[in-house]
């Protein structure tokens, strides 16, 4: 039992967005709860079924909204990192950074990409990004995926990046730069990205939010290559990918 559980156990990369998809879950439940109550109190009330249908028809796109966030969690986007993943040139003894590496999607995705190289990822392991958010599970994951050897993590903050100039071959960001509100803090998060970045080397960011913003940056820095793909309604909000290389 034991050693069917090992070999069928995968990595997993956590569910996105938990509050979020927990609050929109019951906003659902209750709007259609509430609509089949109106429903039924209504009788022939013209405003009574007005109310009711508006009601159940918000719950359920709510709740539509949950399912195909929960989709992408569970599923979507591992074929957008492998999508994103095989697009990049690989030699196999790169150095790559993944800021923000959460449960090491594209950790762990890169690192299946290396030979010599090694992957590091940085991340804060807030709670309200991802469920049972921790380094552990990050590595645990790696394990899994048969790159444990090849992965480092540390906690760190993307603002004030703990390596030195041109350290890494490829840097990585999925779904976290635009959690930073202030845009001072975004630009910041660009210009450390820029630093540790080898000239030559590679940036691709996916977000959500600010991406125009990230595509000017590198366009203004005379980077080359400086591209924006996209949208992909992974979690329903539209995601886009940038992707640049170093001058």
């Amino acid at each position: 039992m034991n050693n069917a559980s090992k070999q069928t156990a995968a990595p997993d990369y956590g569910i996105d967005f938990p509050k979020e998809l927990r609050r929109n879950g019951l906003y659902g439940l209750g709007g259609v709860a509430m609509g089949i109550v109106l429903a039924l109190l209504a009788a022939d009330g013209a405003l009574g079924i007005v109310l009711s249908t508006v009601s159940l028809v918000s719950g359920i796109l709510l709740i539509a909204n949950v399912a195909v966030s929960f989709w992408g969690s569970r599923s979507g986007k591992l074929r957008v990192r492998d999508q994103i993943i095989a697009q990049l040139p690989w030699r196999g003894d790169e150095q790559v950074l993944d800021i923000g590496c959460g449960h090491g999607l594209m950790l762990i995705g890169a690192a299946q990409r290396l030979t010599t190289g090694k992957a590091t990822g940085i991340d804060m392991w807030l709670q309200e990004s991802q469920w049972h958010n921790d380094s552990d599970a990050t590595l645990a994951n790696a394990s899994l995926a048969g790159v444990g050897d090849r992965v480092t993590v540390r906690r760190a903050d993307a603002r004030d990046l703990p390596y030195d100039n041109n350290a890494f071959d490829v840097v990585l960001s999925s779904w976290v730069i635009h959690t930073m509100t202030d845009p001072d803090d975004r630009a910041q998060v660009l210009k450390e990205i820029a630093r540790v970045v080898k000239p030559g080397g590679r940036v691709v960011i996916v977000d959500f939010d600010f991406v125009n913003e990230y595509v000017k940056h590198f366009r203004d820095k005379d980077w080359k290559d400086v591209q924006k793909a996209g949208p992909n309604l992974l979690f329903v909000t539209p995601t886009y990918t940038m992707s640049a290389v170093k001058p």
